[in-house]
């Protein structure tokens, strides 16, 4: 994928994951077997890459209420 512009970037990757979840959908529609698909697929992605984990780190302190969000 050659997308230089933030915009088109961000359009092309929800298109995608929607894309994505909709094929979750027709596999199993429940949505626990969604979320265990994406905790698992999130679960991985932060363990291989530093800004993911860093990503997630971000939002479990601004969910937990932490000022070093």
């Amino acid at each position: 994928m050659d997308i230089k512009d933030w915009s088109d970037k961000h359009d092309a990757a929800k298109a995608l994951v929607q894309e994505m979840l909709s094929g979750l959908e027709k596999q199993n529609d429940s949505p626990h077997y969604t979320l265990g698909y994406l905790e698992s697929m999130l679960t991985s992605w932060a363990s291989k890459n530093d800004i993911v984990y860093s990503e997630i780190s971000s939002t479990v302190n601004y969910l937990n209420g932490s000022q070093d969000a």
